[in-house]
C-alpha cells in the first residue's frame, strides 16, 4: 500500500513539475510595434535641437526659441546625445532577438531537473551547471547594455516633458517658409511612451535574472525560478521585437540624424548657377558691388548677382559669386543678418528668422518661397 502511495505522489509531483516546466513556454502577448514616425521625429528633432549650429550670435530658430525656456542645456545634451543612445537601443533589441533561444535552453534545463527529481535520466550536473553559468553571463551582459540607456533616456524624457509644455505656453507663431522640425509636444508624448517601454524591457532582463537558481538542485523552487526566467525572457524578447520592428535604415536615420536630410528640400544643381531674390522687394538680388555683398537691383555685370552653391555637410552650403573667381561669401562681407553661418564661416543655413526675413532663400529647410534664376538671369 505505501508502494502505491508513494507512486501516486510521484506521478503527481511529476504533473505539477511537468505544468510548472511548460510554463516557461507560453507565447506572450505581441507587443504592439514603435511606428517608424516616432524614430524620423527623434532623429530630425534631436539634431535642429542637439546638433544643429548655435553660437552667441547666431543660432538656429528652433535653438532661438527654446534658448529661452528653463533647463535648455540639459535638453540640447540629451538631443545631441539621442544618436547615440538610438543605436545602443537598436543593438540591444537586436541581440535579444539573436538570443531568443535563451528560453528554449532555460526549459531545457528545467525538464532536466524534473526528470531527474522524478527518477528519470540522472542529472550531468558539470554540463548543467555550465549551461546555466553562460545564460546568467548573458543576461547580465544585456542587463548592463540595458542599464547604459535607461539614466540617460529617463532624464532626456522628462527635460523634455518639462520645457515642450513651456514651449507651448509661450505660443510661438508658425513659420510658413521654414522647417523647424517636428511639433516638441509630440516628440515629447512618444519619447515618455519609449522610456516606459524600455523600462518595462529592463525590469523584466532583471527579472529573469534574478529567478534563476543557484545551482541544480532537485526541488520545486529550482524548477519553479527556471519557469519563470523563461516566461520572463520570452517576453522581454516580446518587447524587444515590438521596439525594434520600424528601426530606421541606417542610411535614413544618419541623413536625419545629421542634418544632410535638409538638402532634400533644395533642388539645386551645384554646376548651375542662381540668383538669391529678396523675398519683400523680388526686384533686388543678392549682388557682390567690390568687396561688399549687397541687396540691390541688379545692374551691369550680372554675373555679380550670380552664385554657386556646394554642399558642405550637415545641410549647409558653401557660397561662391560667378564673378569673382568662386569668392566664397564670408561673415564680413554680407548684408546684416543675410545667412547664417557655420563654426568656420563659409558655410550658409537659412533658418535664422533674421535671414529669412531679408531673403526668401531657405538652403538649410525650404526652396518654394523664393524666386529662383537660373544662369545669366533667366527664370528657371
Amino acid at each position: 500500500m505505501r508502494v502505491l502511495v508513494a507512486a501516486f505522489v510521484a506521478l503527481l509531483t511529476g504533473a505539477i513539475t511537468a505544468s510548472a516546466c511548460d510554463r516557461g513556454m507560453i507565447a506572450p502577448t505581441p507587443v504592439e510595434p514603435v511606428p517608424a514616425s516616432v524614430w524620423r521625429d527623434n532623429a530630425r528633432f534631436s539634431f535642429l535641437l542637439g546638433r544643429d549650429y548655435d553660437s552667441r550670435d547666431v543660432r538656429m530658430e528652433l535653438i532661438s526659441r527654446f534658448r529661452t525656456i528653463p533647463h535648455f542645456a540639459e535638453l540640447r545634451g540629451g538631443a545631441a546625445n539621442w544618436p547615440a543612445d538610438y543605436r545602443a537601443m537598436q543593438a540591444l533589441t537586436q541581440d535579444i532577438q539573436r538570443d531568443a533561444s535563451i528560453s528554449n535552453r532555460l526549459n531545457q534545463l528545467c525538464e532536466a531537473i524534473d526528470r531527474a527529481a522524478l527518477g528519470g535520466a540522472p542529472l550531468d550536473e558539470q554540463e548543467w551547471t555550465a549551461e546555466l553559468r553562460g545564460i546568467t553571463l548573458r543576461l547580465d551582459q544585456l542587463i548592463g547594455q540595458a542599464s547604459g540607456v535607461g539614466p540617460r533616456l529617463m532624464q532626456y524624457a522628462d527635460v523634455l516633458s518639462a520645457t515642450s509644455g513651456h514651449y507651448a505656453r509661450a505660443g510661438f507663431r508658425p513659420i510658413d517658409f521654414a522647417d523647424i522640425g517636428p511639433d516638441p509636444a509630440a516628440v515629447s508624448v512618444a519619447l515618455d511612451s519609449l522610456r516606459g517601454r524600455w523600462h518595462a524591457l529592463q525590469a523584466d532582463l532583471e527579472f529573469a535574472r534574478k529567478s534563476l537558481p543557484a545551482g541544480p538542485a532537485l526541488d520545486e523552487a529550482t524548477i519553479e525560478g527556471l519557469a519563470l526566467a523563461g516566461a520572463s525572457f520570452r517576453l522581454v524578447t516580446a518587447e524587444a521585437q515590438g521596439l525594434g520592428a520600424n528601426f530606421l535604415p541606417a542610411q535614413e536615420f544618419e541623413a536625419l540624424a545629421s542634418g544632410s536630410y535638409l538638402y532634400d528640400a533644395c533642388k539645386v544643381a551645384e554646376s548651375g548657377s542662381i540668383q538669391l531674390r529678396n523675398r519683400f522687394q523680388p526686384e533686388n538680388a543678392l549682388t557682390l558691388q567690390g568687396d561688399k555683398t549687397v541687396v540691390a537691383q541688379p545692374e551691369g555685370d550680372r554675373d555679380r548677382s550670380c552664385w554657386t552653391l556646394h554642399r558642405q555637410e550637415n545641410g549647409y552650403w558653401t557660397i561662391a559669386n560667378a564673378a569673382s573667381g568662386g569668392k566664397v561669401l564670408e561673415v564680413a562681407n554680407l548684408p546684416a543678418a543675410a545667412f547664417s553661418p557655420t563654426p568656420e564661416g563659409r558655410g550658409w543655413g537659412a533658418a535664422h528668422v533674421a535671414a529669412l526675413a531679408l531673403l526668401s532663400v531657405a538652403f538649410r529647410r525650404v526652396f518654394p518661397p523664393f524666386q529662383r534664376h537660373a544662369g545669366r538671369g533667366a527664370v528657371a
